[in-house]
């Protein structure tokens, strides 16, 4: 979610050439794409997401207010029965001394070697369990210290091995770590960084998991490793409950010290509306700065709830709204939640179906 890349010059220089031909493919008529049965399934989708909030955060006056919050394009479509692509651009993230690809979520390429074999290589989310990270930005109203300062996005490549009834996924992900901008910024030097992940999406019925073993580098040639469990419960047709758990350890004197919860309830009522309640607890007492997320003596907690209703009855257009409140420590001086914070948001979403 928080990258930053090479020089501004640079940037403008390659916006000027890039962002010119994105647009004319974006909106090249649909008279030119052929309509054979093949060729339509091979037909890109395009859609356009937005999303504006007033927002008041009791701690922080700069992110109150009304504002625009995300802009996005999503591309994705078939090059042949065995290629298939997507890409999601965000047009509102900063970019300041990085490059074009900064404001990209994902761009990969997946290549179906087998019905329970796929490749995948380009830039998407770094394979960490849990339920809080699945949504897409454009969808997320709370999370915790954790998540807020994890940088998400990252280029690699994917082994994909799913069952006959894919119902269960392993992933086997070589990627940069997310790690790597942050150690940038904190010691002045640019250095490659990985990471080593494995993720089991499994669902059985009413209870749908998102495991994750982890191996990050959060300074050259050092780990951080996770273990991540992502659960989730169908209580019945209408109310899920999520719980996560991430441990986090550089050592092996880093055990139950170095950790993340998060619990929500769904309660969906009715198709055209949700709601939902949600709390979170980030605590580090390791004595060392191996996790750039959650800085030690931190003990924070965040407890909050909201609704969304969609009008049209589909997700083209979402009302929302949404209270929090924090308390506890937080010793990151960057971190964004603080003691005794409330914040108060309330928005609009609206998606456009441009190609479908």
């Amino acid at each position: 979610m928080f990258q930053d890349f090479s020089s501004n010059i640079q940037k403008n220089a390659s916006m000027k050439k890039i962002v010119p031909l994105v647009l004319c493919a974006m909106f090249a008529p649909q008279s030119l794409v052929h309509t054979s049965a093949q060729e339509t399934s091979l037909r890109p989708k395009l859609k356009f997401e937005a999303r504006c909030d007033y927002n008041h955060d009791s701690e922080n006056a700069d992110k109150s207010g009304i504002k625009g919050y995300i802009v996005d394009f999503k591309l994705e479509g078939d090059l042949s029965p065995r290629f298939s692509y997507k890409y999601r651009q965000r047009l509102n993230k900063p970019q300041k001394d990085a490059s074009f690809f900064d404001a990209t979520d994902w761009l990969y390429l997946t290549y179906k070697a087998h019905r329970n074999v796929s490749l995948m290589a380009g830039k998407w989310i770094v394979a960490l369990g849990g339920w809080e990270t699945e949504p897409a930005p454009i969808d997320i109203f709370q999370v915790g210290e954790f998540c807020n300062n994890y940088s998400c996005y990252q280029w690699g490549a994917n082994v994909i091995l799913n069952t006959n009834n894919d119902n269960h996924q392993v992933y086997f992900q070589f990627c940069e770590s997310p790690f790597r901008k942050l150690y940038e910024q904190t010691s002045g030097k640019g250095k490659e960084m990985w990471a080593y992940n494995v993720l089991w999406i499994g669902n059985a019925d009413f209870f749908h998991s998102f495991y994750s073993a982890n191996m990050m580098e959060y300074r050259p040639g050092k780990y951080l490793s996770f273990v991540a469990l992502g659960n989730r419960f169908d209580l019945g047709p209408k109310v899920s409950l999520d719980f996560d758990f991430q441990h986090r350890a550089s050592r092996a004197s880093d055990f139950f010290k170095d950790y993340s919860i998060s619990t929500q309830i769904d309660y969906h009522p009715v198709p055209a509306f949700r709601c939902f309640s949600k709390y979170s607890y980030d605590t580090n007492t390791t004595g060392n700065d191996s996790d750039l997320c959650v800085h030690d003596g931190t003990k924070i907690s965040r407890l909050g709830a909201g609704v969304e209703y969609f009008p049209l009855k589909n997700d083209n257009l979402r009302l929302h709204a949404q209270y929090s409140y924090s308390w506890g420590d937080n010793t990151n001086p960057d971190g964004v939640l603080r003691d005794k914070q409330s914040i108060v948001n309330v928005g609009v979403t609206w998606r456009m179906h441009i190609l479908k």
